[in-house]
């Protein structure tokens, strides 16, 4: 087990030959600011960098923000879906500076410095608890997330299309959901995408810390599934991409995917009621239906397919 002193937020190699939903968008921040799923590169600004001296959760390198006009700019390409109400989640690994108030993870600005946010997801909050704001046109929802105390926390933002509309999970474990749908703000195109700050309104709130692991998925992930990609993380230190293989050959019910030397295979009749890894060699994606994923030492490679 990979051991934090945190509480904690690419090649393929697969059997199957079916891409299903995958991972959109991937920033690893172990060299830089790339986008290893899609083609959505960032550039730093300020002083951002990567910080490849340990510490963080996942890979050998995090985002490192001071706070003061440091962020990764993105131009103006929006990483979430257009609808208000499409299926999305974001998530990333996140240690935040005991003392900071408030810092912005990801931001979409329409139309500029005279216009309006569409969304951010940020977090506010000295020390303890911290809030989860999500922000399309000033209609903000909030959830006591607490991941302002210093340490590594993994936060993730799921949104779905009926049912728990909005949800936010720390460390695996969901924190608050809501039925309530949101009014997205549509008035100008988008100008402005950024990690680690807000480039636009009454408050420009840089966040100050360390970022890691930023993934996009225009899809909900489940509850089971976000246990596992923390518990995947946390204790074999495989990054969202690694993650989203995984859940490949889990979507396809069939194959095999090997991952930093070990083969990972479909497989059912699974111990059911826990999720996540259960033990070092089997991982829980569905806790009722008992499927997920066991492993064995790789032996050949499989079939690369990962891209679009």
């Amino acid at each position: 087990m990979k051991i934090h002193q945190t509480i904690a937020v690419l090649i393929l190699a697969i059997t199957a030959t079916t891409v299903w939903g995958q991972l959109e968008h991937h920033y690893t921040f172990d060299v830089n600011a790339d986008d290893s799923a899609g083609s959505v590169d960032g550039t730093f600004s300020g002083d951002a960098t990567v910080n490849t001296g340990g510490g963080n959760p996942v890979g050998g390198g995090y985002l490192d923000l001071d706070g003061t006009g440091d962020y990764v700019d993105l131009a103006n390409a929006s990483l979430t879906p257009v609808g208000d109400e499409d299926a999305v989640t974001m998530c990333v690994w996140l240690q935040k500076t005991n003392g900071a108030t408030v810092g912005c993870l990801y931001s979409e600005t329409r139309g500029g410095a005279t216009d309006q946010s569409r969304f951010n997801f940020q977090v506010w909050g000295v020390d303890g608890d911290a809030i989860v704001h999500h922000n399309p046109g000033g209609s903000w929802w909030s959830v006591t997330a607490g991941v302002a105390d210093g340490n590594w926390h993994h936060l993730a933002w799921v949104q779905a299309t009926s049912g728990t509309l909005r949800e936010v999970f720390v460390d695996g474990v969901s924190v608050g959901s809501t039925t309530t749908p949101i009014t997205d703000y549509t008035g100008s195109a988008i100008t402005d995408v950024t990690i680690g700050t807000r480039l636009h309104g009454s408050s420009v709130p840089d966040f100050q810390g360390g970022l890691d692991d930023m993934a996009f998925w225009h899809e909900t992930l489940t509850a089971d599934e976000m246990k596992c990609l923390y518990d995947v993380a946390d204790q074999k230190d495989y990054n969202a991409g690694e993650f989203d293989q995984m859940k490949q050959v889990h979507d396809a019910t069939t194959g095999s995917v090997a991952i930093q030397g070990t083969t990972w295979t479909y497989a059912s009749g699974l111990a059911t009621g826990t999720a996540g890894l259960i033990d070092a060699d089997t991982l829980v994606l569905n806790e009722t239906a008992g499927t997920g994923l066991t492993a064995a030492a790789a032996t050949t490679p499989g079939t690369l397919i990962y891209g679009k």
